[in-house]
């Protein structure tokens, strides 16, 4: 009985990511079999939408999928599964500030080589701040007795380097976001803090032992919204990104159609066996 009591104990305390665990085996070894739950997770205001505009945007795109082959294949609960978020960053900001001066926008390569110069200066400047900081911080960490002050001073120079941490990674997403509307066929510029060649993200789709997720940051306007999740609702089903650039799975959210190409129907179904 003890030994009964303790297994119950167990299995209560560890009952969601049991359950977690069993449903992505169950997506993994039986595909659109049983629908995936997902719920609004983390949402952030500053986007200028509300929950319920989102989530009928999240409908919109899970339809994407559902009505090619005629299958409920999502299905929104308050206690869902998937925690769909919405999260501002540094990426959207600098789509609403592109978005702010569009009109006076100077869309042009000689702009583009221009600001690229400027994230060069910035980030020549952030990095002498870094190694100042680095070497002020080495300094005191050894100390025995640290006086208030240089603390202060450490503290300060630290949040110094967060503003220009901001600041590079905002003139990024400018850059990049301007070498599309250029269709310039650049390398993509990388935030501080992401790894070399790391593709701008608007949205992510995350599993573990703590469940699934699916995180947005950054859209142009409903549709670009509507088809990132539709991505990101892809992935939720195990479908890998295809070569077509117009598809809905391809690695950029180039194309503004909101429907599924050929591309993206064959690679539902292959993973459906439908």
């Amino acid at each position: 009985m003890i030994a009964l009591a303790i297994l119950g104990s167990i299995i209560y305390a560890y009952q969601a990511p049991i359950k977690s665990s069993f449903l992505q085996l169950a997506n993994t070894y039986l595909p659109c079999q049983i629908p995936i739950s997902y719920t609004l997770g983390d949402f952030d205001s500053e986007f200028g939408i509300s929950e319920a505009e989102f989530l009928s945007a999240v409908s919109e795109a899970e339809g994407m999928w559902e009505g090619a082959i005629d299958k409920e294949l999502f299905v929104y609960k308050t206690d869902g599964e998937m925690k769909v978020n919405l999260v501002y960053d540094s990426r959207q900001e600098a789509t609403i500030k592109l978005k702010r001066v569009n009109a006076t926008l100077d869309v042009s390569r000689s702009n583009y080589d221009l600001q690229k110069e400027n994230l060069s200066s910035l980030r020549s400047l952030y990095e002498q701040d870094k190694k100042a900081f680095e070497k002020k911080y080495a300094e005191i960490k050894n100390k025995k007795n640290i006086t208030q002050e240089e603390v202060d001073l450490v503290n300060r120079m630290q949040a110094q380097l967060n503003i220009k941490v901001n600041e590079v990674n905002q003139l990024v997403n400018s850059l990049n976001k301007l070498a599309a509307s250029l269709n310039l066929d650049v390398q993509k510029f990388n935030e501080i803090g992401s790894s070399n060649g790391e593709e701008y993200e608007e949205g992510l789709y995350e599993s573990g032992p703590n469940g699934a997720s699916i995180s947005i940051y950054q859209f142009d306007n409903r549709d670009k919204l509507v088809r990132v999740l539709a991505h990101e609702l892809g992935h939720a089903l195990g479908i890998d990104h295809v070569e077509d650039s117009e598809a809905v799975m391809y690695r950029l959210n180039k194309s503004e159609s909101l429907k599924l190409t050929e591309a993206d129907i064959k690679a539902l179904s292959a993973r459906c066996e439908y």
